[in-house]
């Protein structure tokens, strides 16, 4: 997808069910998640995935973020993980799948992000997009390092202009 593409990007939500009948599991019939968002921030699968990370047990991946990163539902407490392409470790994202795509919402409202006045550096933008992660799920924003710590990072660094 291109630069001008993600400028009239709409948000919208997909329903994913597993490509195998999952009866007889835990797993949940289909899950209705976020269908993309801005660049390698996050993308749906076409189908939900049952996998194991680790000692941490099945999740359900339902989308990708970067390169080789996964995005992954946790039935046993329904919070948003992502987890890396050897699928090692699970590191918290949101603390549901709502605030999840409550936060894809935002950021894709907020886009195209503007540059600070004079064009000197987008921290503005950076700073109204952290305050709605906060306000939107603040337990999550509050670990250094997760999804969205990053996006704040990469929009105030300018990776996001067009």
């Amino acid at each position: 997808m291109d630069n001008h593409d993600e400028e009239y990007l709409q948000f919208s939500i997909v329903r994913l069910r597993f490509r195998e009948s999952v009866r007889d599991s835990p797993m949940p019939e289909f899950l209705d998640v976020p269908g993309r968002a801005i660049g390698g921030i996050y993308q749906s699968l076409d189908f939900l995935e049952s996998v194991k990370i680790g000692t941490h047990g099945d999740f359900v991946k339902f989308g990708t973020t970067g390169l080789f990163g996964s995005i992954l539902w946790d039935p046993r407490n329904g919070s948003v993980v992502q987890s890396g392409k050897n699928m090692t470790h699970a590191a918290m994202v949101n603390t549901s799948l709502e605030r999840f795509s409550l936060c894809v919402h935002g950021v894709i409202d907020r886009y195209p992000f503007e540059a600070d006045e004079g064009g000197d550096g987008w921290g503005a933008a950076a700073r109204d997009v952290e305050d709605f992660l906060i306000r939107s799920d603040p337990e999550s924003y509050a670990i250094e390092g997760n999804l969205w710590y990053e996006v704040r990072w990469d929009i105030e660094n300018g990776d996001f202009d067009h």
